[in-house]
């Protein structure tokens, strides 16, 4: 896999773990991932152009490449679905699905959502970022889109309004625009619940937030900065974010890259949307840094920046610019007979 921040190349699949691999995406067995066996390729295709991006339904597989095409992939048959003309005029480096709308972001700095039982020539809704769109990440609920950019701007969108018409050409449904929300690029997204949005910031921020999101909201420039629930420093690059609401209700998983390539996992105070932190508060910023606490942490489990990550249930996979996926059970209840060294221990289950 390559060693670049702005791409994403895992996607999780009922028919098992796909990665892009240069210009050929692999698809491994999660029989075998998951019981600790030996690695199953069950079929390498080749792409034709350089991936850049992956995401995974149930059965298909969207690939989306360095030309700015989205291919739809039979995870069965291992053969294109269908190939419908250039959805950018750059890369797609990031897609996140949620049930039957494809949500894009590229190099070209615009995100599109598309609904995948249509053409994928026509976008239901586009908005742009001044530089490339690095995270996308829909809510449990689908109602929300948020999108992080090379710009460190963060948004989300209520998807309701971009494609029923009802926002107008200014706000684009917008119902959060925070400009320079991190010191950095902005790829690691994760929602705690339908109201809550964690975001990761790149080399130059390192630091966790969480966002008080209310769907009900009309956009309101002055308030957006006073939505910051905590702010948590990570001492590295966040790459990734994982969350499982239905599993693990307020627990985070990250992804890192320079300095230590690690692997952590947080708890974070589910009733954190009750409350929203203003300016100048300093105490009560202080209280909501403490509801933010750190379970475990794993330096140099790969030898590069942890890049990218894919989840299906309680499982997590990991990969990285040094060509290694690792796989955990990140989400599983933690045994109450066992101690932390014993419960780490039994969390990375292989390497691929």
């Amino acid at each position: 896999m390559q060693d670049d921040f702005y791409l994403n190349l895992l996607g999780w699949g009922s028919c098992g773990l796909t990665v892009g691999e240069g210009s050929d995406i692999v698809l491994y067995s999660s029989d075998s991932i998951c019981e600790s066996e030996p690695p199953v390729v069950r079929s390498r295709i080749r792409h034709g152009e350089r991936i850049t991006s992956v995401t995974c339904s149930d059965q298909v597989t969207f690939i989306g490449d360095c030309s700015g095409t989205v291919t739809m992939y039979d995870q069965q048959v291992g053969q294109p679905i269908v190939r419908q003309g250039k959805q950018h005029c750059a890369r797609i480096g990031v897609m996140d699905l949620h049930n039957t709308l494809l949500a894009t972001g590229s190099r070209d700095g615009s995100c599109k959502v598309f609904d995948v039982r249509m053409k994928l020539t026509r976008p239901l809704f586009t908005t742009k970022h001044r530089q490339e769109v690095c995270g996308l990440k829909w809510s449990p609920n689908g109602i929300c889109l948020a999108s992080g950019g090379n710009d460190n701007c963060l948004s989300v969108y209520d998807i309701r309004m971009t494609c029923s018409g009802q926002s107008n050409q200014a706000t684009h449904g917008t119902i959060l625009h925070v400009e320079n929300a991190h010191q950095a690029a902005i790829k690691a997204l994760g929602w705690l619940s339908n109201s809550v949005l964690v975001s990761g910031g790149g080399t130059s921020c390192k630091r966790l937030k969480g966002w008080h999101i209310d769907s009900h909201d009309t956009y309101d420039n002055q308030y957006d900065t006073n939505r910051t629930l905590f702010t948590q420093d990570t001492g590295s690059q966040v790459c990734a974010i994982i969350t499982n609401p239905e599993m693990r209700p307020g627990w985070v998983m990250t992804t890192h890259g320079f300095s230590d390539n690690e692997v952590c996992g947080w708890r974070v105070n589910t009733r954190l949307h009750d409350h929203v932190s203003y300016p100048g508060d300093a105490s009560d910023q202080k209280n909501l840094n403490h509801k933010v606490t750190q379970m475990w942490r794993m330096a140099n489990q790969h030898q590069s920046r942890v890049l990218y990550a894919a989840n299906r249930g309680e499982w997590v996979a990991t990969g990285s610019g040094d060509g290694t996926i690792r796989v955990w059970r990140a989400f599983e209840e933690e045994p109450k007979r066992m101690n932390r060294r014993q419960w780490e221990s039994r969390m990375m289950l292989t390497m691929l």
